[in-house]
């Protein structure tokens, strides 16, 4: 289910202006706070979606991802600072992923990390940023990938 609707994590970003998502450098703070609002516009999509006798397991998960998706395992994230596994587990794997993704990208203000530097950093944010648990079943997966 989580590969089937995570790709869904940023439907919240139709609601973010262009001036913001096409920036090609750091956010002002007040472009930082529009942006965070993805996270609740996408739930709310997907809520609307997914509401009358008709609701699915699948629209559910979707909107808790992109409802979630930015929390921080040690209460630091957003957009409500739930922490640990009061995060939904399908929002706290896909933050792993999605953050993977991010790194290895380029942007105008940094280039992209290598898949290693990747791994470095984002096992260095476990029980940070990330749940401790999966950010251990992920690194072990692309370490098998790797080889």
């Amino acid at each position: 289910m989580i590969s089937t609707v995570a790709a869904l994590h940023d439907i919240g970003n139709m609601a973010v202006g262009d001036e913001i998502l096409c920036k090609t450098g750091i956010l002002t703070d007040e472009e930082r706070q529009k942006m965070q609002l993805h996270t609740i516009r996408g739930a709310e999509v997907l809520k609307s979606m997914n509401n009358g006798e008709d609701e699915n397991d699948y629209l559910r998960m979707a909107e808790e991802i992109a409802h979630y998706h930015h929390e921080r395992y040690d209460g630091s994230g957003y957009p409500t600072g739930k922490k640990g596994e009061e995060i939904p587990i399908a929002a706290r794997i896909v933050a792993i992923v999605d953050v993977y993704s991010a790194l290895l990208q380029d942007y105008s203000y940094r280039p992209a990390y290598t898949a290693e530097e990747s791994m470095k950093i984002m096992m260095d944010l476990r029980g940070t940023w990330f749940d401790p648990d999966i950010m251990q079943i992920f690194y072990k997966m692309q370490k098998q990938l790797q080889h």
